[in-house]
């Protein structure tokens, strides 16, 4: 499948399923769980190549594998970098208000493009790690 026909679709975990994504959970919280992980989890095919899963890819599994093993629904929602004010205020599930102020208030940095201002995944993810480590 070529990647411009790729359509991300929701999915449910079958009942089945649940030992196996019990399994696969403590792996990758192993895996990629800590700041150090002890080794990335490889894909081998069944030809026997194997590819190392990218630090990204693992963070996103073990996420993935968490939900389904909830028993919830799950799907890829994807995001342009740099981010616009309502997608940096729906990634931190707050108003495009309290993100304008922010970055009125210089406390997020951001760029401008035009009249819209765009923001920088890491710089709203330092602020959100910031702002936990605050509580």
């Amino acid at each position: 499948m070529a990647g411009s026909d790729f359509k991300p679709e929701p999915i449910v975990a079958k009942a089945q399923e649940q030992s196996q994504l019990a399994k696969l959970e403590d792996v990758l919280l192993n895996l990629c769980g800590t700041d150090e992980p002890s080794g990335l989890p490889r894909l081998v095919s069944s030809t026997g190549e194997e590819v190392e899963l990218p630090e990204s890819v693992c963070r996103v599994m073990r996420q993935l594998v968490h939900q389904l093993l909830l028993g919830k629904g799950v799907r890829i929602a994807t995001f342009h970098q740099p981010l616009t004010i309502w997608e940096a205020a729906d990634l931190l599930n707050v108003r495009s208000q309290e993100i304008e102020q922010l970055l009125d208030n210089g406390i997020i940095p951001c760029s401008q493009a035009g009249m819209m201002r765009r923001i920088q995944f890491e710089d709203l993810m330092a602020y959100s790690h910031q702002k936990t480590q605050m509580r």
